[in-house]
């Protein structure tokens, strides 16, 4: 009787030992699956969002270029119809300044940030006091302004 008891057992401890050896396997290669799944979701994200704020890089460097050179025209013409494009442009830039912001706000955190944001408002005020010189036929002056050191260091941060 002892012959016959140990002889099933036996009998099913290989059964057992693949069908646990099977079912790790299955868990390891679902854990597998489930991590590569996940690193290929947040890498497509990582690459989406660089992506945009390189895009948005670029539009930001365009619209700056186009205030400056509306303020400079509007200097250098005396034409108001420069001030006009000025003021369609501004709310574009700040806009795609926002964006960036929110897509990385790491990067514009520092010091470097508050003082990039610094620069870009004495801009903006330089800016539009050249246009109330335009507006007041005093060319020369606004021009002034837009040539002088002080935008040009502005314009460099």
């Amino acid at each position: 009787m002892n012959g016959n008891k140990t002889a099933p057992v036996s009998g099913r401890f290989p059964t057992l030992f693949l069908t646990a050896a099977m079912l790790l396997t299955v868990l390891v290669l679902g854990w597998f699956g489930w991590n590569t799944y996940r690193s290929y979701s947040v890498i497509s994200m990582v690459r989406e969002r660089h992506f945009r704020i390189r895009e948005l890089q670029g539009q930001i460097m365009y619209l700056d270029e186009v205030l400056t050179m509306s303020a400079k025209m509007a200097a250098a013409t005396g034409e108001l119809a420069w001030e006009q494009r000025y003021l369609s442009f501004e709310p574009e830039l700040d806009k795609a300044i926002k964006e960036v912001i929110q897509l990385a706000p790491n990067a514009y955190s520092g010091e470097g940030a508050a003082e990039t944001d610094a620069a870009n408002l004495e801009l903006v005020d330089m800016e539009h006091r050249a246009f109330d010189l335009v507006r007041q036929r005093r060319q020369a002056e606004a021009s002034a302004i837009l040539a002088s050191a002080e935008y040009a260091a502005q314009k460099q941060i």
